[in-house]
């Protein structure tokens, strides 16, 4: 098979690190979740060997675990430019969305409770409309254009004099669309909310320095980065105040009872300063492996359309839709020949409903079930791409050969 028009592009990580659930196949669903980095599975392993003490407790091994867990938090705070936040350790971004939404509109903070949301926003905060209007407050999702983007237009016109919180995600998860959150935020503060944004996807991938516009509630997570699963934070501006979800012994600051896992703390704080180190190497690298892909793919096949915009995204992420093609098929087929991509959020796609985010950048239904997610890793490299249109070349024409489309 010849390979055309591929642009050379650099050699990536040092070292080729294993794909997850898979030691010899091509993964590519980097934006559901990372393996953990050898140097960040070294510094939690030592932490578990070494601060095996309770945080919160006054004797020496609970004073060193103590140490630990403040020097993870400040590191985070230092590589994110935010020394004006306090940092909530939390068991990854939906809990952190979560708390931000839930603790910024439950009783005892003001007397009006009003949410607007993004409508390509993650479960994790679209979910917690009922929970709003449980408490007797409104939650209204703010339209997008067809790049899945908020325009400052729509805003102006949705009372923003008369909103609690507003949330909108840095960097969309499906498509990659970068949001002007900086904008947003501004315009959120001159009418007196508060603003929140899940930055899950854009550590490591784009710029941040927090300090420099001063959001009022940031979700992370560790496993998008390298990190391990199960832990994440959420950034809180310093005068922000928050209720409490969960209650217990008082731990990070009071508002996330429970004893802290010191070693995933450590290993998150590794994660994000090793993602802040590499960020601008990587984010060329991948950029320049989506495009090649995103080539490619116009060259090879007819009926696709990208549904990630040109210009303002992740550099990791490619969103496109195959004609006469069902998306979870294709995933299937692609994952029988060792190749991993996904049709949605990982978060989203278990519940059997199409993408909210192509939907709301109003797609047709047959462009929603065609789409496939491909999202570049520090295990991509330019070498893996003829492998990977050979599959899904052979994928795409039996899936319409089926169909009868071809």
């Amino acid at each position: 098979m010849t390979f055309r028009g591929l642009p050379r592009v650099r050699s990536g990580y040092n070292g080729r690190m294993d794909n997850p659930g898979s030691s010899n196949g091509i993964y590519l669903d980097h934006a559901a979740t990372t393996e953990v980095a050898p140097a960040v599975l070294a510094v939690m392993d030592a932490c578990y060997r070494e601060n095996s003490g309770n945080p919160s407790s006054s004797h020496r091994a609970g004073l060193k675990a103590r140490e630990e867990l403040e020097a993870s938090r400040e590191s985070i705070l230092e590589s994110l430019g935010a020394a004006s936040y306090d940092l909530v350790f939390t068991s990854g971004g939906t809990e952190a969305d979560n708390l931000a939404v839930a603790g910024a509109i439950l009783p005892g903070r003001t007397g009006i409770t009003r949410v607007l949301a993004g409508s390509i926003e993650h479960p994790a905060v679209l979910g917690s409309a009922d929970l709003v209007e449980r408490l007797g407050g409104s939650f209204s999702t703010i339209p997008v254009d067809c790049d899945g983007r908020i325009e400052e237009r729509e805003l102006s016109s949705l009372e923003l004099g008369k909103t609690t919180l507003v949330s909108v995600m840095m960097a969309n998860n499906e498509t990659g669309t970068l949001q002007p959150v900086e904008r947003i935020c501004s315009l959120v503060r001159e009418a007196g909310g508060l603003f929140h944004t899940d930055a899950v996807q854009a550590v490591g991938k784009i710029p941040l320095r927090l300090d420099s516009f001063k959001p009022d509630l940031v979700s992370l997570t560790a496993h998008k980065i390298y990190g391990p699963k199960g832990v994440g934070a959420l950034l809180v501006r310093r005068g922000v105040s928050l209720f409490p979800l969960t209650r217990g012994g008082g731990q990070e600051n009071g508002l996330r009872s429970g004893t802290e896992n010191v070693s995933l703390a450590a290993g998150f704080a590794h994660a994000v300063k090793l993602a802040v180190e590499l960020q601008d190497q990587e984010a060329q690298r991948l950029r320049e492996l989506r495009d090649a892909l995103a080539g490619e793919i116009s060259a090879r096949f007819s009926e696709v359309t990208r549904n990630t915009p040109l210009d303002d995204t992740l550099p990791n992420i490619l969103n496109i839709s195959f004609g006469g093609v069902e998306g979870s098929s294709l995933a299937k087929l692609l994952d029988e020949m060792d190749v991993a991509v996904s049709t949605a959020s990982a978060c989203h796609s278990g519940s059997g409903k199409g993408s909210h985010v192509l939907e709301a950048m109003g797609l047709e239904p047959a462009l929603i079930r065609g789409a496939i997610r491909f999202s570049f890793g520090r295990s991509n490299s330019s070498s893996q791409l003829p492998e990977l249109l050979s599959c899904l070349e052979k994928g795409v024409e039996r899936l319409r050969q089926l169909a009868g489309t071809k």
